[in-house]
This record gives structure tokens, sequence and C-alpha cells, in this order.
């Protein structure tokens, strides 16, 4: 989803709990920044409201990420590994001039799942 997607996504969820005191600008900020949001796509957005619209109270961030990551791993392709989408997985992070990296290796399966075009060059401020 894109920054604007989540941040329909948080108000949407304030409707759904209008009796709620929520920091709306805080947790926009605040999830706009997460990458399990931003991987997500608004289909799995729709379908996580869905799911978070009967619950007791508005959904912490750890609530959201896991209906999102139940939605993605259904979609793991057939042949695909489970443990990536695209042939890429996350490393450990490297810093360097205060910035922190998000560093990718391919792999390790053999579902063919290795097109160089599907990987994100992200970076997170340290």
């Amino acid at each position: 989803m894109t920054p604007t997607n989540i941040e329909l996504f948080v108000d949407r969820l304030c409707g759904f709990f209008p009796t709620d005191s929520i920091a709306r600008n805080t947790v926009k900020a605040a999830w706009c920044k997460e990458d399990v949001l931003l991987d997500a796509s608004e289909h799995d957005g729709h379908l996580a409201l869905n799911v978070l619209q009967n619950d007791a109270k508005f959904p912490n961030l750890a609530r959201v990420k896991q209906v999102l990551r139940q939605w993605q791993a259904s979609r793991v392709p057939d042949g695909g590994c489970g443990k990536c989408l695209s042939g890429w997985v996350y490393v450990a992070p490297l810093e360097q001039y205060g910035t922190v990296y998000r560093q990718v290796s391919r792999c390790t399966c053999s579902g063919g799942h290795t097109n160089p075009e599907t990987m994100r060059e992200e970076w997170v401020n340290a």
C-alpha cells in the first residue's frame, strides 16, 4: 500500500471504532513507515479491514501486521518456498554514514523466483 492508502486505512479503522480515543495523525505517521504495510497490496488492506472491524477495540500495529501477514502468506506462488515471494530475502542491515540500509540476498529456493527486477532498494534513516 502507498502511504496515502495507509492513511485511508487508518481513517477507516477510526470509523469502525469512533469511541476509541486515537491519536490519528501519530498513528498515520508511524504506520506509513512500516514495511509490512508498505509491502501489502490494496486488496490485502481491504481484506484486513474486514477482519479488523470485528475486533473489540482499535487494533494496535502488531495486530494489523499479524492480519496482513496472514493474507500475504496465503499468496505464496506455486513452487514457492514460503520464505520469499520474489526470489529475494532480507539479511542483516548495513549502517553507513548514519543511514541504515536494508540488504537483500537471493533466496535459496529453487522455485525459479530470482527475478532481479522485483528487488526493491530500501533504506531507513537511522
